[in-house]
C-alpha cells in the first residue's frame, strides 16, 4: 500500500513538473510574440533529460559575444528572487462587537407579538 501511494505521488509530481514546464515554454513564446524578445532556454531535469527551447533558429550567444555586447549583460540567479521581506500574515485583533438592540416602545413590541400570534392561529 505504501509503495502504491509513493508511486501515485511520484506520478502526480511528474505531471505537475510536465505542466509547469509546458506553461514556462508557452510564456516564453508569448514574450517573443508580444515583445520580440529572443530567448534561449536549457533545462536539465533530475532524470538527466535535457530540454531546450529557442524562440529563433540562431544559436544562443557565447560568452565572448556577450562580453563584446554594446549593452550591459544582466545576469540573474535564484537568489535574486528570494523574498527579502517578511510576508508573514499579521492579524490584528478585531474591534469589539457591540450589538445594538433596536429601540422599541412597549406598545410596538406588543403589536408585533400580537401580529405573530394572529398569523399562527
Amino acid at each position: 500500500m505504501a509503495n502504491e501511494t509513493t508511486t501515485r505521488s511520484d506520478r502526480t509530481r511528474q505531471e505537475q513538473i510536465r505542466k509547469r514546464r509546458h506553461n514556462l515554454f508557452k510564456r516564453i513564446k508569448e514574450f517573443n510574440d508580444r515583445y520580440q524578445i529572443e530567448t534561449w532556454l536549457v533545462m536539465r531535469m533530475p532524470s538527466g533529460w535535457i530540454y531546450t527551447f529557442n524562440t529563433n533558429d540562431e544559436k544562443a550567444p557565447t560568452e565572448e559575444e556577450l562580453a563584446e555586447s554594446k549593452k550591459p549583460v544582466v545576469r540573474k540567479c535564484p537568489e535574486d528572487y528570494e523574498s527579502k521581506e517578511d510576508y508573514s500574515i499579521r492579524v490584528r485583533s478585531p474591534p469589539p462587537f457591540t450589538f445594538q438592540r433596536p429601540t422599541y416602545k412597549k406598545s410596538q413590541k406588543l403589536d408585533s407579538i400580537e401580529h405573530l400570534i394572529e398569523r399562527f392561529d
